[in-house]
């Protein structure tokens, strides 16, 4: 009767919720065991329950961030380096919610993979277990589907950049053999197609964001793929350093697009939320300082389940998002959209708040931090 009482709790959704342990019986699964046959499918229909709420809430998410990183390519093709700047900022939107989205839902699938790692034996607990079979094989469809999406647009790109970095530098060895009164105006030529090649590495962490560290880590290809991204960065700049000493035009050009970057604009500002949010930072990111903050989106509460020894738990969370700014290690500044969880505690109390991600991020030069 308390386990249908639960159920029934979490199809409400009830925000109150802290936390529901299902036990999962070690004697299920013994032939003759009527109460242990009771608990196996007390746990697959609350599971049901879970993973249909998970499979409605990824799929739109999901859809969303491919239709809009479809819509990135006539932009790469023809757009400037401001255009594909701004369409990289606006699909993060929905490629920062779907990417999200999937972090607790992974966590998950990967425990119900090593619970049930033959899903005949799901699907002959009865009615709920083909239900739970079937949700299952969906959203791993779907999550492998996104991380197959997400990491071919990322070769993609990278890619791009890569072969029209190489055209450039090529553009660049025959200006430094042209006299030195004409290489001004004909470096200028080159600086739009380095400018433009140079954007589109910046969506290769934002489709590729490092997970929280409870979630697990990128796959080896996205590692490598965000590994080559960091190396062509450097290896930008060092051309940057060539054109700006061929002529001031081509060093004034090359750094004009990074001086139209300013701080996000939309945020709000609340000084208990901002204060907690310094506090979660400054924990994971020790003697690091935050030189501006706003919030991005206000608290948002989830219901999210997982095992915990030999229990599935529906845990109750508050999510808020915020951009932030802050110097890296090579003394660079840049904004980033980061994520801050708290959780609801077995007395009704929220746990105090804790860093869970960052998503889309930017460089912004440090006069700038405080403009816009």
């Amino acid at each position: 009767m308390k386990i249908k009482k639960a159920i029934l709790f979490l199809m409400l959704a009830s925000p109150f919720v802290t936390s529901l342990l299902i036990p999962f019986q070690t004697t299920v699964g013994q032939p003759g065991s009527a109460q242990a046959a009771a608990g196996k499918n007390d746990e697959i229909g609350t599971l049901v329950t879970v993973l249909t709420g998970y499979q409605n809430q990824l799929d739109p998410l999901i859809q969303q961030a491919k239709v809009d990183l479809r819509g990135l390519y006539g932009v790469v093709d023809y757009g400037n380096a401001d255009d594909i700047y701004a369409a990289i900022r606006k699909i993060s939107v929905s490629v920062d919610a779907a990417n999200g989205e999937t972090y607790p839902i992974s966590l998950l699938m990967a425990q119900i993979k090593q619970k049930y790692p033959d899903l005949k034996a799901v699907y002959n607990t009865g009615p709920s277990g083909v239900d739970a079979s079937s949700l299952i094989e969906n959203i791993n469809r779907m999550l492998s589907s996104w991380n197959q999406s997400r990491t071919e647009q990322a070769d993609h790109y990278l890619e791009k950049s890569e072969s029209d970095l190489m055209m450039v530098g090529q553009g660049l060895e025959q200006l430094k053999i042209i006299p030195a009164q004409v290489r001004g105006s004909l470096a200028s030529q080159h600086i739009g197609p380095l400018q433009s090649s140079k954007a589109l590495l910046d969506i290769i962490p934002t489709l590729l964001p490092s997970p929280p560290g409870e979630v697990g880590k990128r796959t080896p290809e996205m590692e490598t793929l965000v590994q080559k991204s960091n190396q062509l960065k450097g290896q930008y700049a060092e051309i940057e350093a060539q054109f700006a000493q061929i002529s001031a035009s081509a060093a004034k050009e090359v750094r004009q697009q990074l001086d139209a970057s300013r701080f996000p604009q939309g945020v709000t500002h609340n000084g208990g939320d901002e204060t907690e949010i310094k506090s979660a930072f400054s924990k994971q990111f020790s003697n690091t300082r935050i030189e501006r903050m706003g919030i991005k989106h206000s608290w948002k509460q989830k219901e999210e389940a997982h095992w915990i020894g030999n229990s599935l738990v529906i845990n109750t969370y508050k999510y808020i998002d915020a951009w932030i700014v802050h110097k890296i290690d090579s003394g660079k500044y840049r904004a980033y959209s980061m994520s801050f969880r708290k959780t609801l505690q077995s007395d009704g109390s929220w746990s105090d708040l804790a860093y869970w991600g960052a998503g889309h991020s930017y460089e912004i030069l440090e006069e700038n931090i405080h403009k816009g």
